[in-house]
């Protein structure tokens, strides 16, 4: 049950941010992550980690200012675990540096 909690909050979570989901962001970071030798599970993985990272920093410089409230959520987020382990992908800050991201913000909870 307590699973079940966790993962329906994590879930909600990514929904509040769909609005500030940005796809030219994924398919950069997906393509970096590509030439950067991820196959393409795990190129995808990064791409949804350094879209929803982007998103979130997003939400919290521009609160109420989303991009685009009919955008989609990350595409590939149905199991966590992949996105988990992207968050400590070697390849994402220098992504997230690449995107203009902050320091501090791209700094995942």
């Amino acid at each position: 049950m307590l699973l079940t909690g966790r993962k329906t909050a994590l879930y909600d979570a990514l929904l509040a941010l769909t609005p500030y989901c940005d796809p030219a962001v994924r398919e950069f970071a997906s393509r970096a992550a590509l030439r950067g030798g991820d196959d393409e599970a795990g190129a995808a993985a990064t791409a949804d980690a350094a879209m929803i990272l982007v998103a979130r920093d997003q939400q919290r410089t521009h609160p109420g200012q989303p991009h685009d409230v009919t955008r989609a959520p990350a595409r590939h987020v149905q199991d966590l675990l992949p996105l988990s382990s992207a968050l400590t992908s070697p390849v994402l800050p220098n992504l997230l540096n690449q995107l203009g991201v902050p320091k501090e913000a791209a700094h995942h909870e």
